[in-house]
């Protein structure tokens, strides 16, 4: 089985790149990327309103999905 070293061919692949499409080519990686690296941790109120949805949805505490809606718009978070 091969072992691609994949910095090598993208380096190749950006060398063979016409240099008017360079700019194009720097804003899909960027924008690759930014789709798959993780996104930053939520704030903590955002946590703390989501740990608390959570145990009172565990508790049964939510009757209906307006109450579950209700809840989040008071913390100020999209449900």
């Amino acid at each position: 089985m091969a072992v691609i070293n994949y910095a090598q061919a993208l380096h190749q692949e950006i060398e063979q790149t016409p240099q008017e499409y360079l700019g194009a080519l720097l804003n899909i990686v960027h924008t690759f990327k930014e789709s798959v690296t993780e996104k930053p941790a939520l704030d903590e109120a955002t946590r703390l309103a989501l740990a608390e949805g959570q145990r009172q949805a565990d508790n049964g505490q939510f009757s209906s999905d307006d109450e579950v809606t209700n809840f989040f718009k008071k913390w100020d978070v999209d449900a």
